[in-house]
């Protein structure tokens, strides 16, 4: 989650958000921007490795630059995350790509995936939206799980 700027803004918008970090440090800065803000977010201080996603439990899993974790954690995590989102759930996966093993494959994240309905899927140069100007190897991915 880092400084909680997607779980701020999706708890904007009316969601019930979630944000999970290993950082005790932007845990609690996201607290403290979520307050200044008067949202309320649920913010975790723990490793996702180790949290309990659940069962059906999520209608949007949004992972943003945790490609290190997600290719560290394979093949249990793509079968987490299918298994965590409710029926119609949405998994959204943003991250950097290239050859070096931690970054995302190409297609890797497609044939992770092959029981979602793929509604977007991106594997460009692009900017990430906190670091403007600098152009990356970026995946987006967008998919959703059969109602």
């Amino acid at each position: 989650m880092g400084e909680g700027r997607n779980t701020i803004y999706l708890a904007e918008q009316g969601w019930q958000a979630t944000g999970v970090d290993l950082s005790d440090v932007a845990v609690a800065q996201a607290k403290t921007r979520a307050s200044h803000l008067h949202v309320a977010i649920n913010a975790i201080v723990d490793d996702l490795t180790h949290y309990e996603l659940g069962k059906g439990q999520w209608d949007l899993i949004a992972a943003f630059y945790v490609h290190a974790w997600y290719n560290g954690t394979r093949p249990e995590t793509p079968t987490r995350l299918l298994a965590a989102l409710r029926p119609g759930g949405l998994l959204v996966i943003e991250g950097f790509a290239g050859s070096e093993q931690f970054m995302f494959q190409p297609n890797e994240l497609l044939h992770d995936f092959p029981a979602l309905r793929v509604l977007r899927y991106e594997d460009t140069e692009a900017e990430a939206e906190w670091a403007p100007g600098h152009p990356s190897h970026i995946v987006r991915f967008v998919a959703e799980k059969a109602p």
